[in-house]
């Protein structure tokens, strides 16, 4: 774990936040409508991967409602762009908080670990992922165990989603906030 949040610190820059940046936009505003549009499950369906939490029963009332071809097309979406886009996301958040926490003096090494936070997000997704996947292909047999084990994974890669996302807060807030207070301390010592 150490090799990897070093690897990705030293990787850290701005050009490379903003790569991902562009990225994540692409995903959000083209590659995501594009495969909702052309497989399905069609526009204004809802998606369990964007849902914090589901029942079996809402689920399988959610996959039957996309239909056959719906049901196809979310497959393919689930399996293609959706195996890709969480190395965006997990990629952008790591990036942006090793990036920030490069610019900070640390007392400790240790704060550099946060970058691994969206990694855990991204192990979630991908459990959420495949368990979607399973209970799609599966339709119409309902398989319960797989959708609490999809819906907890999704809960779970929310909440990372969520924490690296307030970690990268408190690191900008830090590296903002930090030079006041050293300077403070420097002049009451004046």
């Amino acid at each position: 774990m150490k090799r990897f949040s070093d690897w990705i610190s030293r990787k850290a820059n701005e050009r490379m936040v903003v790569v991902f940046l562009v990225l994540q936009l692409f995903f959000n505003f083209w590659v995501f409508p594009f495969f909702t549009r052309q497989f399905g499950p069609g526009e204004g369906q809802q998606m369990l991967d964007l849902m914090f939490g589901f029942s079996p029963e809402q689920a399988y009332t959610i996959i039957s409602d996309y239909g056959a071809a719906g049901r196809s097309g979310a497959i393919k979406t689930t399996a293609v762009a959706d195996s890709i886009y969480p190395f965006v996301y997990a990629g952008l958040l790591a990036l942006a908080i090793s990036w920030f926490l490069n610019g900070i003096p640390l007392k400790s090494q240790k704060w550099q670990y946060l970058n691994l936070l969206p990694f855990a997000a991204l192990v979630f997704d991908f459990i959420e992922n495949a368990g979607i996947i399973i209970m799609l292909g599966s339709f119409p047999r309902q398989m319960d165990v797989v959708a609490r084990i999809a819906s907890a994974a999704g809960m779970l890669k929310w909440t990372m989603v969520v924490i690296s996302v307030l970690a990268l807060v408190l690191v900008i807030l830090w590296g903002r906030i930090r030079p006041f207070l050293t300077r403070s301390k420097t002049t009451r010592r004046i």
